[in-house]
Order: C-alpha cells, then structure tokens, then sequence
C-alpha cells in the first residue's frame, strides 16, 4: 500500500490528494478502550506523513486530559435536532501531534466516567441515542467548517464500531433531504471495526 500510495503521490501531486475528516468514538491516546483507539489515533499521523491533511472529530469525554494542550472554543454553541427535540452542544478544538483535533462536548452524553459504560461494566441505556446525537454532531462540524480552506475537498473517513456507524446512512439521507449538504456531499469510505 505505501508503495501504490506514493507512486499515485509522484504521479498526481499532492493537490489531488483529498483532506479526511475522520470521526470516531474514541481516539488514542486521548480516549481509549480498545483497538477502534489504536486505528483512529494512528491512522491520520500515518495519512500526514503521505501529505494527507487528515482532521480528527471524536466526543469531549470528561476523562481526557487537556493540560498539555491548548484547547479552543471554535463553535461556542450548536444545535443538533434529534427525534422531536433539540440537543445543544459546543465545539473546541486542539492540535496533538501535529493532527487537529475537534471535540464535541455535551455533557448529559459524554461527561460521564467510562466511555461506554459505568465503573462496574454496565452498558448506558442511552449509548444509541448518545452516538446517534455524535453522529449528527460530527455530520454538522462538516457543514459548519465547510467555509475553511482546510475542509475544502474533504474525504469523510469514518472509523466505526457498533455505535457510531450510523453515520453513513445519516449522510446519505441529509444529501437526500436537505439542499445544504448537496453542495458538501463527497465520497464516505466506511472502515468498521467490530
């Protein structure tokens, strides 16, 4: 693959290359609880080293730690429509090895102590609606960054595991039903993993 990918590079330039936006549950060394962290952590360190701008969107998990970091506020407030309600949520976003991070915060969803589930193993009831609401947040990051040079010729690369591949079906249907992600629809590679 390095190889193939570096001839395609020599060939096309680095023009042609899209930029990826990658969205995950959970991210290395930021957030981590198994291999969907390893991949999604690694993955746009190892796309920057080809000349890929790969951005990263993963959920404000209470237990991350910022102190090193300099996190900004880059969307004070953002509504995100679900069901017949509203969920409300803010955006910041930081650079870790070279990589932009964006963080979703809402903190009914993810100021909690375990990603998924409590200290003594037992799964949130409202995981679905938590990654359903991540998944719509991450689709409208796209379209409200849509503006800035960097997300121009985006990729949506989304990294998913059982919760938060819904993505994929959320794009589809918003290209389908709204004029404003018409203009913004770009191919959307799955990676599961399980």
């Amino acid at each position: 693959m390095k190889r193939e990918f570096r001839e395609m590079l020599n060939q096309r330039g680095r023009n042609a290359l899209p930029n990826v936006l990658l969205a995950a549950a959970e991210c290395a060394p930021l957030s981590k609880t198994g291999g969907l962290a390893d991949v999604s952590g690694s993955l746009p360190i190892y796309l920057k080293k080809f000349g890929v701008e790969a951005f990263v969107v993963i959920p404000k998990y209470r237990d991350i730690d910022f102190k090193d970091c300099y996190l900004e506020n880059v969307l004070p407030t953002m509504c995100v429509r679900m069901g017949n309600g509203e969920e409300w949520c803010s955006v910041f976003k930081t650079v870790y090895n070279e990589v932009d991070f964006y963080f979703i915060e809402h903190h009914n969803f993810f100021s909690r102590e375990g990603l998924y589930h409590d200290n003594v193993f037992n799964d949130y009831q409202d995981n679905a609606w938590r990654f359903g609401f991540f998944s719509i947040a991450f689709l409208l990051v796209r379209l409200s960054f849509s503006f800035s040079l960097n997300f121009l010729s985006i990729t949506l690369l989304y990294v998913g595991n059982r919760l938060s591949g819904t993505v994929r079906l959320l794009r589809i249907s918003a290209y389908l039903l709204c004029s404003s992600f018409a203009d913004t629809f770009v191919p959307h590679p799955f990676t599961p993993h399980l």
